[in-house]
């Protein structure tokens, strides 16, 4: 009787490189975080910039890889990694936003 090692079958790796660059690049990202950020009177609102900005950027991915716009589909599964990345790089914007407010 042979035994063999049972376990999930992995995925191929993703890019991390990819996976930045769509996270930290997002239009939607930067476009909100530095927009809610840019309206917010406390600093502590940026964390809300970054979430919105987050979600925006998820969402703009999410119709990218329905639609077939680009190779957004072979990061679908990623987008736990896209999100908390944008959340990372949505703090960068927002807090950019709040610096620049008038």
């Amino acid at each position: 009787m042979q035994v063999t090692p049972m376990g999930p079958d992995l995925q191929t790796d993703v890019n991390l490189l990819e996976l930045a660059a769509y996270a930290v690049l997002n239009p939607a990202t930067v476009a909100v975080s530095f927009w809610i950020g840019r309206q917010a009177n406390e600093k502590q609102k940026i964390w809300i910039a970054a979430f919105a900005g987050a979600l925006a950027g998820i969402v703009l991915i999410y119709f990218a890889a329905l639609l077939q716009i680009w190779d957004a589909p072979q990061l679908g599964r990623a987008g736990g990694g896209i999100f908390a990345a944008s959340l990372v790089a949505g703090l960068l914007y927002g807090w950019i936003g709040h610096a620049t407010r008038k």
